[in-house]
């Protein structure tokens, strides 16, 4: 649900030079982590004073990169109220700053609203220069955060190693799902992943004492006829509750939860958050932590309607036929069958889970 928005050219374009810093980055890793153009004289490997310890460690893939998870706060948009999160790069060695993200669609895709409707959206990853990265979100007015992690070198070419795969044009695109495989839980798998497990293995017995339904209702009650539509829409699997591992379905829980983690290195159990900073802060007011829509606005809007119907049953009594009421009664149930026929359609003929 923390989507981003680009054309095809753009996807493409940004998606290219992507591949080539990663290619880069893999390069100069392996090549022992120095610097392109880098002074001859500065290489301790041309110093035969030079500890052949050091020669060993900086030789060492993946001593060059550093690895960050990127934060982005709601937006204004739709796709924007769920936040949004990235894997950040750092090759020391490249000189490059690389944010990778799953969270690319297109509207102009021929296909994207027959795939909306029938639950098979299909969403991409994408690298982009951090820089333009935060600039983006800056002018967007949403705060960005960078929690660096506790990556062993061998962990972070790992990681490294697995997003030069997975940017290539055959394996970029996904299936996306609003819970379960969205452009959050495609962040959370790959930093599990690289790291061996420790994540999935803190959290998915962890209770959250929270649901879909709860998050998916204090993120969108700003804007009231996309919470009342999703509201209606949202079937009883979403009520059900959730665990941590699954919570993680949106960035800034994430980005919580990943504070509590803690991983084994050889001098003992260690945070996997080393820093937290904030690279933007926007002067919107922070998300809501709990539900304040209730259910006040949608009776009284029922007895408006109901004194309406009354008023036109008495006034068409007196003359002996109820023609008001019964043109209301009729238009509402018009509304009804039509919302009970889309979502009874939805359940039968889509992917659509909730």
């Amino acid at each position: 649900m923390c989507h981003s928005h680009t054309t095809i050219d753009h996807l493409i374009h940004r998606s290219s030079l992507a591949l080539a810093l990663c290619a880069l980055t893999l390069t100069a890793a392996r090549a022992g982590g120095q610097p392109i153009n880098s002074d001859p004289r500065a290489d301790p490997r041309a110093d035969p004073r030079a500890d052949p310890r050091a020669i060993a460690t900086q030789q060492q893939p993946g001593t060059a990169l550093t690895v960050y998870l990127l934060t982005m706060g709601p937006g204004d948009q739709v796709w924007e109220k769920f936040g949004h999160n990235a894997i950040w790069v750092h090759d020391a060695a490249a000189g490059s700053d690389i944010a990778y993200h799953w969270g690319l669609f297109d509207f102009a895709d021929k296909d994207f609203i027959p795939r909306f409707v029938q639950g098979r959206m299909r969403y991409s990853m994408g690298a982009f220069d951090m820089r333009e990265t935060i600039d983006t979100y800056r002018r967007a007015n949403r705060t960005v955060w960078a929690q660096e992690l506790d990556f062993t070198p061998a962990q972070r070419e790992r990681l490294a190693v697995f997003l030069a795969w997975n940017i290539r044009p055959e394996n970029r695109h996904y299936h996306y799902d609003y819970f379960r495989d969205n452009c959050s839980t495609r962040v959370r798998d790959a930093l599990d992943a690289a790291l061996g497990g420790p994540i999935k293995t803190a959290t998915e017995n962890l209770a959250s004492r929270s649901t879909f339904r709860f998050h998916t209702a204090r993120l969108t009650q700003d804007d009231w006829p996309i919470y009342t539509g999703t509201m209606i829409g949202l079937g009883e699997p979403v009520d059900q509750l959730i665990s941590a591992w699954e919570e993680m379905f949106l960035p800034v829980q994430m980005k919580n939860r990943l504070t509590s983690i803690r991983i084994s290195r050889a001098s003992g159990s260690v945070p996997l958050v080393k820093n937290e900073r904030v690279l933007v802060q926007a002067t919107r007011p922070p998300e809501d932590t709990e539900v304040r829509r209730g259910v006040i606005g949608y009776l009284a809007i029922s007895i408006v309607v109901l004194m309406i119907g009354f008023v036109l049953w008495r006034i068409g009594g007196r003359g002996g036929r109820a023609t008001g009421a019964l043109s209301l009664a009729a238009a509402w149930s018009l509304l009804a069958g039509i919302g009970g026929t889309l979502l009874a359609g939805l359940w039968a003929f889509t992917d659509h889970l909730y």
